[in-house]
């Protein structure tokens, strides 16, 4: 009877990975992103001394695990529900901030920076996987919008400075460009009102020209109008794959996950100031369809959305929030600034606080996720 009961969970996992690959895919991202996130926690914890209890990958009673396993001070599980995981640290409890312990091994005896420490482990470990994810991204490679132009518009001044259709351009201002992206960035960088120097490709022969970009007032990322620096050009279309080699694929991995991040950190902002409405707000059915719609594409594809959300969760983790390792953090700069621990009251209510925020993004998030399915 055990046997077939196997062999029939099998067949059922095999026909929910065929028949929902990117859900399969999504869920998996998701729980290695959470589980990497607390592995963050553990091996600074063990590094500071304190004792984990138990190490978790997933969620579930201990009666109902998979495994469990002990080395030296942690039990080691495998959880049924394989949705991440969890460190329990000695003394450490988030649903009683209060609780102590006196343990020398006990998280709550260790120093204010030591526990910091601690606690910014699990956020950094995303942004690590992050960087990491778009690095090997970035070495296998997409494809991109080559850097050659259509005709320029006339009197503008690419027009003015000599461009010509079918001209590829390879560098600006001495910063080599391999896609369109990449070109558009190069310029938009420039100072405004500042001359341009520009390499391109005509004909296999190299040419240098110079130009001063007009300014124009366009749109960003967040509807916001702002001037930008313009040259007048367009893609003439062709497309081709850019990848990068070893040490440049490091730099522009770095350079991709710092972009991204300062973008989600302004764009939280945006939020707060309401210049980005609320209902653009997602949640985990959003990340989801994200990661899935990815994976039926290409394993870059999914590399660049994990790595998004990564990076989201570790900055979302970080900001001043209670229950969030950002909130905790906080609490812990409190203690080292005023050399006491806050009041049980005070800790009895901050705690309380961040369960409404954190319900109330949860439930913002789910409802927004909802609302773009219904409305299809």
């Amino acid at each position: 009877m055990p046997l077939i009961f196997l062999l029939l969970c099998l067949v059922l996992f095999a026909s929910l990975a065929f028949f929902a690959w990117g859900y399969f895919v999504a869920l998996f991202l998701l729980a290695f992103m959470v589980l990497f996130h607390e592995f963050g926690h553990f091996l600074v914890a063990r590094l500071c001394g304190v004792r984990v209890e138990v190490f978790s990958v997933g969620f579930g009673r201990r009666e109902w695990c998979l495994w469990r396993g002990k080395w030296g001070a942690t039990e080691y599980r495998i959880a049924p529900i394989m949705l991440g995981g969890y460190v329990q640290m000695l003394g450490q409890d988030d649903t009683d901030p209060t609780k102590r312990d006196d343990s020398p091994e006990s998280y709550t005896q260790k120093s204010p920076l030591q526990r910091i420490a601690i606690l910014i482990a699990g956020p950094f470990a995303n942004l690590l996987l992050g960087f990491l994810a778009l690095v090997v991204a970035v070495w296998i490679g997409k494809m991109e919008i080559a850097p050659k132009i259509a005709a320029p518009e006339p009197s503008s001044p690419a027009f003015v400075a000599g461009l010509r259709e079918g001209d590829e351009i390879v560098r600006v201002n001495g910063a080599r460009v391999q896609s369109w992206n990449e070109l558009s960035k190069a310029i938009q960088a420039s100072a405004i009102g500042a001359p341009l120097s520009i390499e391109v490709v005509r004909d296999s022969a190299p040419l240098l020209l110079s130009l001063v970009p007009s300014v124009r007032e366009l749109p960003n990322l967040f509807g916001e109008l702002e001037s930008r620096p313009i040259i007048g050009i367009r893609p003439l279309g062709e497309t081709r794959v850019v990848r990068y080699g070893f040490w440049e694929g490091i730099a522009k991995g770095y350079a991709n996950a710092l972009e991204l991040s300062s973008l989600m950190i302004i764009g939280i902002g945006k939020i707060f100031t309401q210049v980005v409405p609320v209902s653009e707000v997602g949640g985990v059915v959003m990340a989801v369809q994200t990661i899935s719609l990815a994976a039926e594409n290409s394993l870059v594809a999914v590399l660049w959305i994990g790595a998004l959300i990564s990076l989201n969760l570790g900055i979302i983790n970080l900001l001043p929030i209670p229950m969030l390792d950002g909130g905790h953090i906080v609490l812990n700069l409190y203690e080292l600034i005023a050399r006491h621990v806050p009041s049980e009251k005070t800790l009895s209510r901050f705690a309380m606080f961040g369960a409404v925020i954190l319900f109330a993004l949860m439930a913002l998030g789910l409802y927004n996720d909802i609302s773009r399915i219904v409305q299809g």
